[in-house]
């Protein structure tokens, strides 16, 4: 087999279920892994603050949070509809 072939063979090849559409599921071991660390070892009291503020962020992710009450509803700075 020549090595051209090879490749073409080794590029088209997965072994990924195509029905999946969960976009972190390369992810999600390590993710549930970090969670149950956390909860392990942290215990939150009565008294919590969380930051409501959204930062307007221009990155490249596959997927954003819309919050339709915020001003930047998608996470990112919409000045020029303003």
């Amino acid at each position: 087999m020549s090595r051209n072939r090879f490749e073409i063979l080794l590029w088209m090849l997965h072994f990924v279920d195509n029905e999946i559409i969960d976009t972190l599921y390369k992810l999600r071991f390590v993710i549930e892994a970090l969670n149950d660390s956390f909860q392990q070892f942290y215990t939150p009291g009565a008294d919590i603050y969380i930051d409501k503020m959204m930062v307007p962020w221009h990155g490249r992710l596959s997927f954003r949070q819309y919050i339709p009450s915020k001003r930047y509803k998608y996470g990112a700075d919409e000045t020029s509809s303003n």
